[in-house]
């Protein structure tokens, strides 16, 4: 009779960390997803400043597929907004050229959406105002993803600069 051939995976612990634009993650549902997921022991998730820390035990083969995983996990809740002061002397043609250079930003995953209002009650907002005039709206920007506010900012600024 042949002895079966059985191989011995030893366990690790890893960490890994992302940074998050939303500060109201909805933790159970991660913690949720990351369970049913069967490759994943003895996980952690912990917040510290605008970074996750996930730490967990696996496999080191499935080390990549795991990383991967979390990352969209989180990602499908990491939605950040852009909110800009601007001139309302503007004529706002091919806002089809913004979404694309917005989405083709590094760690940009979807728009939400795009929109242009006359009040904003808020107090977090950038200023572009290129024509120093006094007439202002706000465009409000929402995104799901991680991406960079100064990539952001550059893409509207050179969108707004080509339309005025």
């Amino acid at each position: 009779m042949k002895k079966p051939n059985i191989v011995m995976e030893e366990i690790e612990n890893f960490t890994i960390s992302f940074k998050i634009n939303n500060n109201r993650l909805p933790f159970n549902k991660i913690n949720k997803n990351i369970n049913d997921k069967k490759d994943i022991y003895n996980f952690n998730l912990k917040k510290e400043n605008q970074n996750i820390i996930v730490s967990y035990d696996s496999i080191s083969t499935h080390k990549d597929n795991i990383d991967l995983f979390l990352l969209n996990e989180l990602n499908k809740y990491n939605k950040a907004l852009f909110i800009y002061k601007i001139d309302t002397n503007k004529y706002f043609k091919n806002i089809n050229r913004l979404k694309k250079d917005i989405y083709n930003l590094p760690s940009v995953n979807s728009i939400n959406f795009i929109n242009f209002e006359k009040d904003y009650k808020g107090k977090n907002y950038k200023n572009i105002n290129l024509n120093n005039s006094d007439d202002f709206m706000f465009m409000i920007i929402s995104l799901s993803g991680n991406p960079d506010e100064f990539n952001v900012y550059s893409v509207v600024y050179n969108y707004l600069k080509m339309n005025i």
